[in-house]
């Protein structure tokens, strides 16, 4: 507020060395025609009523788009359109009412162009302390205006491209406050926007105080250090109560001095992929403690070399997985080519089918063993067979009580056609005795009638 009434309009417009003007009018004149935005003064009419312009400065007369003839002496309401006199009157009183400077923004037409304008409003007061006269400042904002809305946009497009990442992002300054983050951070923070995030610290998230700790400390590391630090896992309690596993990744922002000023860090979703592992290691450890032989072939080789055999397998034929891996499963054969069942497996894995065979092995040192192997192909999601897999059981026992009961039933059946043999004899020989003695009989009974 400035306690003096004057009329800058009856100052000098030109001043020499020699002239008496007292060194604060030469400093009024100095603001009123040096400076590159619009200043006029108005008088106050009947305490707000209305308002007169008494004297606008060559800034204020070029953005003006009423001439300057047409403006000293007019009233704000005669002067100018009603939508533009409707604005500064209400300007005007709002200033009056606070008794004290106030900034407005507003558009306004400036060379037949519609342009932003920062509008400053400064009450003078009279010799009896009223409101007098209104000092009105125009300052042409629009260039900053439109840096102002390509930063907006600029913002608006990358918190999309952020948003649209898969992963949880955010980033923090020096003191680890969060200064920004996507969506999928601030849902895993339990805020539904991530302007609610900033100025936050992770003391204010959902997180257990253990946590909070630690990952100020991790922060303080990589900042302090200047290196990023890769994939850290860890588990994280959500906003929901659901107990994440989280692979996170911070790296140290610079300034434009190079100096580290806050850190961004990255977070993937890593549940369902431990749950997956844990399948898989319980899966594994099944598959290395099965009693069967268990190998993988790769089906997109022409030579399906092994990829894999369990421990099972290394005991059943001696050799180590390491003597197999990369070879074909045709060898533990050797040179034994008189099994058909051989055609039948090159027929089956040509076709990608399923079967079942029984066929003879030979052992590292060359022990011979029977095993009853099934193959199955394994596919990809589009359909494609990408390995064979086999399940190889040991039959030899089986084998061996097979041929030991074949061997027993050929005995059997030897003894059983000698015994026939003999039975046949006997019986042959019966019946001549018994003929003899009929033949005996008769002739007896011939010889003693009586």
């Amino acid at each position: 507020m400035v306690d003096a009434k004057f009329d800058l309009a009856k100052l000098p417009s030109q001043f020499t060395q020699t002239d008496p003007a007292p060194a604060q009018d030469l400093l009024l004149r100095a603001l009123w025609d040096g400076v590159d935005y619009g200043i006029f003064i108005l008088d106050v009419i009947n305490k707000g009523t209305d308002f007169r312009c008494i004297s606008l400065n060559a800034a204020m007369a070029q953005m003006s788009s009423v001439p300057a003839a047409a403006l000293i002496g007019k009233t704000i309401q005669d002067a100018f359109p009603p939508p533009i006199a409707g604005v500064y009157h209400q300007y005007c009183l709002k200033a009056i009412s606070a008794g004290k400077t106030l900034q407005f923004e507003g558009q306004f037409e400036i060379n037949e162009k519609l342009s932003w304008c920062q509008i400053g409003v400064t009450p003078l007061r009279g010799q009896h302390q009223e409101i007098a006269q209104l000092v009105i400042t125009l300052t042409d904002i629009s260039d900053h205006k439109q840096t102002d809305r390509y930063i907006y946009r600029a913002k608006q497009v990358l918190q999309q491209i952020v948003d649209s990442i898969p992963f949880a992002i955010f980033w923090k300054d020096f003191d680890s406050v969060y200064q920004g983050c996507n969506r999928h951070f601030s849902k895993i923070a339990g805020f539904e926007h991530p302007a609610q995030l900033v100025g936050k610290n992770d003391y204010d998230m959902p997180w257990q105080q253990e946590e909070s700790d630690w990952f100020r400390s991790c922060d303080r590391r990589v900042m302090d250090s200047n290196t990023p630090d890769l994939h850290i896992i860890e588990p994280q309690l959500q906003a929901d109560g659901r107990r994440a596993w989280l692979s996170t990744s911070k790296i140290p922002l610079h300034d434009e001095a190079g100096q580290v000023n806050g850190i961004l860090g990255v977070i993937e979703d890593i549940t369902d992929r431990k749950a997956a592992e844990a399948a898989l290691s319980l899966r594994d450890q099944a598959i290395a403690v099965s009693p069967f032989g268990i190998v993988i072939a790769d089906a997109q080789k022409p030579d399906l070399p092994a990829t894999y055999v369990n421990p099972a397998f290394e005991q059943q034929t001696g050799y180590t997985a390491d003597e197999v891996l990369g070879r074909n499963f045709r060898f533990l054969q050797g040179d034994d080519d008189a099994q058909p069942e051989i055609d039948e497996i090159r027929a089956a894995l040509a076709e990608g089918r399923r079967f079942t065979v029984t066929l003879r092995n030979y052992r590292k040192n060359g022990s011979l063993f029977w095993v009853e192997l099934t193959i199955a192909p394994i596919f990809d999601a589009q359909g494609h067979i990408t390995h064979f897999m086999g399940l190889q059981n040991d039959v030899s026992d089986r084998k061996a009580a097979e041929f030991e009961l074949k061997r027993q039933a050929k005995t059997l059946k030897t003894t059983l056609r000698h015994l026939k043999r003999t039975q046949t004899h006997m019986i042959q020989s019966e019946k001549m005795s018994s003929l003899g003695q009929l033949v005996a009989g008769v002739a007896h009974e011939i010889n003693n009638p009586v």
